[in-house]
């Protein structure tokens, strides 16, 4: 009789924690459930937040790209510019040689007159073919980077939809992404830009012939104003017994403007240069930032394809969220 009572409070016992029971299996599924459905927010906005900076700091090396372009374009018209200049130079070196030369192998004298001037001519005709060749090539790299800059907000949206399927809204720093402008290659950039040119200045020199007289050599190329100007000089100098006299063997210079050259254009700027950005679906949140590992950019120019992206803690961003 006793165990029969037993069993009937253990069966009563059961039917009573089975509604327990369930509620609590149903409790721990709810919140296993919750907590996948989280982890795959976090996930979605984390991907967001890091496509955004990944599709920014791809743009910012496109335009990086296209400005070191820009740079080559001017560079290369000063040295087209100084060639020129130099062989005007040379030309007149070969023509006055020629006369030297005329009198005891005319023949020589004469064909290399004639090679001079022909190379004269040769390239005086193309000048003009050249620089506008490159004025186009500036043209294009300029419309390269305008395009990449309208096309970034959209990229970004795009991004985030795609990273965050849908659950994810966009949220930027609203005065950096599209903060582009644009500089000359004047000042520290230009300076910047000619570091290293040993063709620029380094064409001079200066002889001696026991003291009774001195050749100089001089020559140079400067940008100034978006153009280009070049000089050669080749003079002698004579010790007389009460002062000196100065003779200019040959010279020769060029400018840009003389071939039309339209200037050294204008690269992309960004400023300032720490850039952020962040996706949020409902309680989660990320944020990422676009930075360069390259320090001491030059007036904000985008000048070196060195931008890469990350998550970040948002504390370390020490800006206003």
């Amino acid at each position: 009789m006793r165990v029969r009572a037993q069993r009937g409070v253990a069966l009563v016992l059961m039917l009573l924690a089975m509604p327990v029971l369930v509620m609590v299996l149903q409790g721990q599924f709810g919140l296993a459930q919750a907590t996948v459905t989280a982890l795959d927010h976090q996930r979605a906005v984390d991907r967001a937040a890091f496509s955004m900076a990944a599709v920014t700091a791809d743009t910012l090396n496109q335009i990086a790209i296209n400005n070191q372009a820009i740079v080559a374009s001017h560079l290369l018209q000063g040295h087209l510019v100084t060639q020129l200049s130099w062989t005007r130079y040379a030309v007149q070196l070969a023509h006055r040689g020629s006369w030297v030369m005329g009198w005891g192998a005319p023949s020589v004298a004469v064909h290399a007159h004639q090679a001079a001037t022909r190379a004269l001519q040769v390239q005086e005709q193309l000048m003009p073919v050249w620089t506008q060749r490159l004025n186009l090539t500036v043209q294009a790299y300029q419309a390269a980077n305008r395009l990449a800059q309208m096309r970034l907000a959209e990229q970004l949206l795009t991004a985030n939809q795609r990273a965050g399927t849908g659950l994810t809204v966009a949220r930027f720093n609203p005065q950096v992404p599209f903060a582009f402008g644009a500089a000359e290659l004047e000042g520290k950039l230009l300076d910047h830009a000619l570091s290293s040119r040993d063709w620029l200045n380094q064409r001079s020199w200066s002889q001696s012939f026991f003291g009774l007289f001195r050749l100089n050599k001089s020559g140079h190329s400067q940008s100034e104003a978006g153009q280009w100007k070049a000089e050669e000089q080749l003079t002698f100098k004579v010790r007389r017994l009460f002062g000196s006299k100065t003779v200019t063997v040959a010279q020769g210079a060029a400018n840009s403007r003389d071939s039309g050259y339209w200037g050294s254009g204008q690269v992309t700027t960004l400023k300032p240069f720490h850039l952020w950005m962040s996706a949020h679906a409902g309680a989660h949140h990320a944020f990422s930032e676009v930075f360069s590992d390259r320090e001491g950019q030059v007036d904000q120019a985008l000048l070196y394809p060195v931008w890469d992206a990350r998550l970040v803690d948002p504390s370390s961003l020490r800006l206003s969220l």
